[in-house]
């Protein structure tokens, strides 16, 4: 989805790791560039979404996209998001779960987190981070639902409906996303092939 709104001509997209937690804010910089540039900017907020005090306060007019997937897919997803330190789950979801309890404490109590399998386990984190609309909604924030499937199934029709909610205008860059990352890339590949010839060039010299 970050990646679709980006190539969005009025769009910068922020990945969440690319601001410092433990606050979801990008630097003053990135936020001074964007409304110079007349931009709306997009950040990815997944890992920050329980702060609702803190993101009413500082982005008290902002729109959220909450997409829901199919949860076998996700849990499938978080399966296959391995790095050194295991899966998804075995890294985060027990302190995702602990992020939830402020607000479905009573519910998650009912639960015995410590008898269940890394299945279940992201079943509840599924099940209960995809009530968070009802809570964004109650601070006052304005979200739009929609299906993951959808968007991959028909996903003009999906992405029209986001267009309008976001009160921008449509760009047909939408559904091409691909070539902004591909263009992007071939960008970076050849920068990174002049620094190869440069240094090819300077061993040359020095032998």
């Amino acid at each position: 989805m970050l990646s679709i709104l980006n190539a969005h001509p009025q769009i910068t997209c922020v990945d969440e790791t690319e601001f410092p937690s433990p606050y979801p804010f990008p630097s003053a910089q990135r936020l001074a560039i964007n409304k110079i540039a007349r931009h709306y900017l997009c950040f990815k907020m997944l890992e920050h979404s329980h702060k609702l005090d803190f993101l009413k306060r500082f982005y008290p007019n902002s729109k959220i996209l909450w997409p829901i997937r199919n949860p076998h897919s996700t849990i499938s997803s978080m399966l296959n998001l391995v790095n050194s330190q295991g899966d998804w789950i075995d890294r985060c979801v027990i302190t995702e779960i602990e992020r939830l309890k402020p607000f479905f404490g009573k519910e998650l109590e009912n639960w015995h987190l410590s008898e269940l399998s890394k299945v279940e386990l992201a079943g509840i984190y599924w099940l209960y981070k995809n009530q968070y609309p009802i809570l964004l909604k109650s601070h006052g924030f304005d979200v739009l639902e929609f299906q993951y499937e959808e968007l991959i199934q028909n996903q003009k029709e999906t992405l029209a409906k986001i267009t309008n909610f976001l009160e921008i205008e449509w760009s047909d860059d939408l559904l091409n996303f691909y070539q902004k990352i591909l263009g992007n890339l071939w960008q970076e590949v050849r920068g990174l092939t002049n620094q190869l010839i440069q240094l090819e060039l300077a061993i040359y010299r020095e032998n």
